[in-house]
């Protein structure tokens, strides 16, 4: 009986490309669930700095500050409990009369950056600023007007 040795070239090959696949695909989807986590954090902190921060002309500045420190300290906590690889999280809030901005940021390891090219992830949130009379007035006014 005659043993050949290709197979063993075969999987000498074969075996180390298939993990080397398949640990790629694994990475490339965690890095994609921390993205989504930062975008999620990012907007539903907006949302909450939106509805904390709607009386713009009511609060002083300093209780303004308050207000976004705590929002991003409570967003810190929520991303570092949900995102897998992510590390140094840091979230910013910038709030105007009109618009709430929420930035998340992040650094994802050294493995991951490799596959995806990217080292940090960033993802932002612009909500509107609503001002629930005047819409409820459009809401009537629509209503009245369709019949």
């Amino acid at each position: 009986m005659r043993l050949r040795g290709s197979i063993t070239v075969e999987n000498a090959v074969i075996v180390p490309l298939f993990v080397i696949i398949t640990v790629s695909l694994i990475m490339l989807d965690l890095y994609i669930h921390d993205n989504l986590i930062a975008k999620s954090t990012a907007l539903k902190l907006g949302v909450k700095a939106e509805m904390e921060l709607s009386d713009y002309a009511v609060m002083s500045g300093a209780d303004r500050n308050i207000v976004k420190k705590n929002i991003c300290d409570a967003g810190q906590i929520y991303a570092a409990e949900k995102t897998i690889s992510m590390r140094n999280v840091r979230l910013e809030v910038q709030d105007g009369k009109k618009m709430v901005s929420v930035v998340c940021y992040g650094n994802t390891p050294d493995m991951i950056s490799r596959i995806t090219k990217k080292h940090n992830v960033s993802a932002g949130a612009d909500i509107t600023v609503n001002s629930p009379p005047e819409f409820i007035r459009l809401i009537n006014a629509a209503k009245n007007i369709i019949g």
